[in-house]
């Protein structure tokens, strides 16, 4: 009978772990196979909604201040070149006037009037000033490619930090979930070391040292719940 008494907390704590193991896999293979953050809604999210990680990016897409505003150096440097492209296009100037004369060719009122009116149109083009102006377009291109390369850039990194942003979010959520596991399990292991001291078939050490380890297991439950906060927090900064 004592070595009975040994053995059936061995096999409870040994089924107890194993339990544990499987449902964490089953857990994380559910969550890789569709993963979903939820938590406040940023800003473009719906509220309520379970956001995904192409939601995520999209609303870092449009909100992040670093690609709007290289967005924004793309648009500038795009209406730099149409400026220097209108050099190779004529201008065109138009004035009008009007005048009322009398036939002695002086203004006044005791003479019989005439209206003139006048239009003049004037075209300027330049044909050619020894390579200024295809200089300065050529510039202007080369610059619209260097901020275009730098667009392009920012939006990989922060689409990057976005994505790793997330799947850090989704992994400190399998993890509270684990230590919540782990919790539950070690709140069992006391039921039964008390259960065992109280017959007599187990010291009272046993019963300090498991309730000692779901004081732990708390403890690890209490971080990683502050963990998911702050990969939360992460997550909404890499968005914008």
């Amino acid at each position: 009978m004592k070595y009975r008494g040994r053995i059936l907390p061995f096999r409870a704590g040994f089924c107890l772990t194993v339990c544990l193991i499987f449902s964490t896999w089953f857990a994380t293979a559910a969550e890789l196979a569709a993963p979903a953050a939820q938590g406040p809604a940023p800003g473009g999210a719906t509220p309520g909604k379970v956001l995904k990680v192409e939601d995520a990016v999209a609303i870092a897409v449009e909100n992040h201040p670093r690609i709007r505003a290289a967005r924004e150096r793309v648009g500038a440097q795009q209406s730099v070149l149409g400026q220097q492209m209108s050099s190779y296009y004529p201008t065109v100037s138009l004035s009008n006037s009007y005048r009322t004369t009398t036939s002695s060719g002086t203004t006044t009122t005791s003479q019989e009037a005439f209206d003139l009116f006048s239009s003049r149109a004037n075209f300027d083009m330049t044909l050619y000033n020894f390579g200024k102006r295809e200089g300065a377009v050529q510039s202007a291109r080369e610059s619209l490619d260097a901020v275009g390369h730098s667009y392009k850039t920012t939006m990989e990194e922060v689409v990057l930090a976005v994505k790793q942003a997330y799947y850090n979010y989704l992994q400190a959520k399998a993890v509270v979930r684990v230590r919540e596991e782990t919790v539950k399990g070690r709140e069992l292991i006391v039921r039964q070391a008390q259960g065992f001291f109280e017959v007599g078939t187990r010291p009272r050490i046993d019963v300090a040292r498991a309730e000692s380890n779901l004081y732990n297991a708390q403890a690890d439950l209490i971080a990683a719940e502050n963990g998911v906060k702050v990969a939360w927090v992460t997550l909404k900064n890499a968005m914008g």
